[in-house]
């Protein structure tokens, strides 16, 4: 029996050894010293700690390759305050941590940073800096990439994730948690020029006791699907125009701020803000300054004190074309928009259509027209309500339109001008009237209906 178990034995190994020797197979690194993890960084690949390891203060790691690193519930710490960097990932490395077991982590002052030509992936772990940074791209890096899925960054200091960047600096974070507990940032986000930085919320949760995002410059900046901002005392998010404006688009997502004083969004310099969805709320859901811009074309607007302010002396561009609003925001409605106070005090604002073709509404009467007849659109236009200052309408191209007046009028506004007066203008085109109803000039001096020859006449008919 004994002599049998060993040529077993023999035989397993020998096949172990000549299955690790076969080109493209690759095994996780068992890594439980610093000397190891060195050894595994520098060579790159997949490394799995086997054994929590305890770095001297000042130990340094450059990576260059592909490296997978699984902490598989252990922790990697490095002793001291030392300001050099524990991770620093250039020259087109990337680093992707994983926690296979759950609980593992990297605690050390200034944990990760991230140069030109690199990439680093996080989907479990907790990196916690007691120093600087949690995660940093370097200022004036290119072509990096950043992907958050699971996991935490969380430190003392003035940012726990800094993004920085000359050009085509990427930051993805669709999940995990982005922390701070000091009075600075979560997040700090400066790009060197116009959209050298895009970074895209999608979920996850970012959170502070002070401000959570302060965008800076030269970014684009995403929130949407389930993504939560929030600071407990300060902003939430705030926009400027540094080197290059930034811009913010809200399609989704919870921004907050706890403060009864505080904003959600606030909109600074030359910056822009576009909200088509999410709730945004605080003492101010958003305070626009200087001469920013802030379009809101949907989403949920709730501030303690008002939905949309704008500071003392500020000359902004604010416009609401829809959405839902704690408070009025009647100053700032598109012309083609109408509010309405519902029965729990909210505002809702909602465009005003005045002319329907199937299941399409158009807010002028002139847009619907325009677009019958065209690109599969139908001919029928029906009028939802009365219309005035109705300018002049092409009836043209070898259209045939119908309008069904529904029951309301047309008044159009006309001019001494044949070229510019209110009128339906045919001309290589057929119009049909149906329904009850009212066409007239406001003003009469040609017609309301003006016929034509042929395409190229100017003569009236």
């Amino acid at each position: 029996m004994k002599k049998r178990k060993s040529k077993g034995l023999a035989f397993l190994v020998a096949v172990a050894v000549a299955f690790s020797l076969l080109p493209g197979v690759a095994f996780a690194q068992p890594v439980g010293t610093a000397e190891d993890l060195e050894a595994a960084l520098e060579a790159g690949g997949e490394v799995t700690l086997s054994a929590s390891i305890e770095l001297a203060a000042g130990t340094q790691f450059n990576i260059e390759n592909a490296v997978t690193l699984d902490l598989n519930g252990f922790s990697i710490t490095r002793a001291g305050d030392s300001s050099s960097k524990l991770f620093s990932v250039k020259n087109n490395g990337s680093l992707t941590l994983n926690d296979s077991k759950g609980g593992g982590a990297i605690q050390s002052t200034y944990p990760v940073q991230l140069w030109s030509n690199s990439a680093f992936i996080m989907n479990g772990g907790d990196i916690t800096s007691s120093r600087g940074a949690a995660l940093d791209i370097y200022d004036g890096a290119s072509n990096v990439k950043v992907e958050i899925n699971k996991g935490s960054l969380e430190a003392e200091a003035d940012n726990t994730f800094g993004i920085r960047g000359s050009e085509n600096v990427v930051v993805d974070i669709k999940g995990g948690e982005i922390l701070s507990q000091t009075d600075r940032l979560a997040i700090y986000v400066s790009g060197s020029k116009d959209n050298a930085i895009q970074l895209n919320i999608s979920g996850g949760s970012i959170q502070n006791k002070g401000q959570a995002i302060q965008a800076y410059s030269g970014a684009v900046v995403n929130v949407s699907g389930s993504a939560n901002i929030h600071s407990e005392t300060g902003t939430a998010i705030s926009t400027q125009s540094g080197y290059g404006a930034v811009e913010l688009n809200i399609l989704g997502g919870n921004i907050s701020t706890a403060s009864r004083t505080g904003y959600a969004v606030q909109a600074r310099e030359e910056s822009k803000v576009n909200i088509s969805g999410g709730t945004i709320e605080g003492g101010t859901a958003v305070q626009v300054s200087d001469s920013a811009t802030v379009s809101v074309n949907g989403g949920t607007l709730k501030g303690k004190r008002a939905a949309i302010a704008q500071s003392s002396g500020a000359t902004p561009n604010i416009t609401v074309t829809t959405g839902t609003f704690s408070h009025s925001v009647e100053d700032y409605l598109a012309d083609d928009s109408t509010m309405k106070q519902n029965p729990d005090g909210s505002f809702t604002v909602a465009k005003h259509y005045v002319a329907q073709i199937g299941d399409a509404q158009y807010t002028s009467l002139e847009e619907a027209v325009a677009a019958a007849g065209k690109n599969g659109v139908g001919t029928k236009v029906v009028l939802l309500e009365s219309v005035a200052d109705v300018g002049q309408i092409p009836i043209d191209g070898g259209r045939t339109i119908t309008i069904d007046l529904a029951g309301f009028d047309i008044g159009f506004a006309s001019t001494t001008s044949s070229q510019t007066s209110g009128m339906f203008l045919v001309q290589n085109g057929t119009l049909n009237l149906e329904g009850k109803g009212r066409i007239y000039e406001q003003n009469p001096y040609y017609a309301p209906v003006m016929l034509r020859g042929s395409a190229n006449s100017t003569d009236e008919n």
